[in-house]
């Protein structure tokens, strides 16, 4: 299956994105509908697992035609990690060569470009208790969105 993700075409928004935008319009507005919500994010996935192809198109432009894998790997990953002590695991994470480190609130660093399995590593090399860990990947919405800048936000109601 090839999905096409194309913010206008003869300024009508066409996207799966823009479908997903009107019922996050809806659901703030109608904070009861939480289980549309969760059913929209159970749709989106269900489509991102049966697309080989993809298609984004930009002002008529193409942005990027290929492997959803493809475009996967061209994006940046994140780990989230709550260390024992932030300060001991960014000094050690910036010596091994890893300076793109965020510190959230509640003492979790976000670390980009580097793998869950690295931060652990690096972790226990440096003596610091991890209590969580998580890889985040960004999903089809979050690449399209990069991609097109951000330029496609729906129409004003």
């Amino acid at each position: 299956m090839t999905a096409l993700y194309n913010e206008t075409i003869t300024g009508g928004s066409v996207t799966f994105a823009a479908a997903e935008d009107f019922l996050r319009m809806f659901h703030d507005a109608h904070p009861e509908a939480g289980a549309l919500r969760r059913r929209l994010d159970e749709v989106r996935a269900e489509i991102e697992e049966t697309v080989e192809q993809v298609v984004i198109i930009s002002r008529g432009q193409t942005m990027y035609y290929g492997a959803l894998d493809d475009l996967r790997r061209s994006q940046k990953s994140q780990v989230l990690v709550t260390p024992s002590d932030p300060r001991a695991l960014t000094i050690a994470l910036q010596e091994a060569g890893h300076t793109a480190i965020q510190e959230l609130p509640d003492g979790v660093l976000s670390v980009t470009d580097v793998d869950a399995r690295q931060v652990g590593d690096i972790a226990l090399r440096a003596q610091v208790a991890i209590y969580g860990l998580e890889a985040r990947h960004a999903d089809l919405e979050q690449i399209f969105f990069r991609l097109t800048s951000g330029e496609f936000t729906g129409r004003p109601l």
